[in-house]
């Protein structure tokens, strides 16, 4: 059955191996992003807490793949592309 709404089209991507790794993504960026902030203030301390533990728990699929791209290897080989 085709979703009728955007809303039921996002529940059902959310309901997906896709959309758990959009949301891996999403909480791996946003923690770094936010861990990356000079003032401690300005880190949210307490949401990055809640948000790596839904990394670490719920969504962690994407975890690997930034390992693998963050690497030195894999790094010095896309320059070389």
């Amino acid at each position: 059955m085709k979703p009728k709404t955007k809303k039921q089209r996002a529940m059902l991507l959310m309901d997906s191996m896709r959309g758990h790794f959009i949301v891996s993504q999403a909480l791996l960026l946003a923690i770094e992003s936010m861990e990356s902030r000079t003032k401690i203030e300005e880190q949210e301390p307490s949401n990055v807490a809640d948000m790596q533990l839904l990394l670490d728990e719920v969504f962690p699929m994407y975890k690997p793949v930034h390992e693998i791209h963050t690497s030195k290897e894999w790094l010095q080989n896309a320059k070389k592309m």
